[in-house]
């Protein structure tokens, strides 16, 4: 099992809080963290791969309680 970890962090932000969140479910769960950024348009060109298995948390951020992208 893995913990993969998406994410769309301009600012750095989200992708800071995303880390607070699995690095202690990775520990939790003894499982390796996977990191996969899809901030810039290039990263998104590829569809997400996940096995069977796998603990996926997206993360993005909101703005004025809306997601924004």
């Amino acid at each position: 099992m893995k913990i993969k970890a998406y994410y769309f962090s301009p600012t750095g932000g989200t992708l800071q809080v995303l880390r607070e969140f699995v690095e202690p479910l990775g520990m939790l769960l003894l499982s390796e963290v996977e990191y996969h950024s899809y901030t810039l348009p290039e990263e998104r060109e590829e569809l997400p791969q996940f096995a069977e298995d796998d603990v996926i948390v997206w993360a993005t951020p909101v703005y004025a309680g809306r997601i924004s992208f």
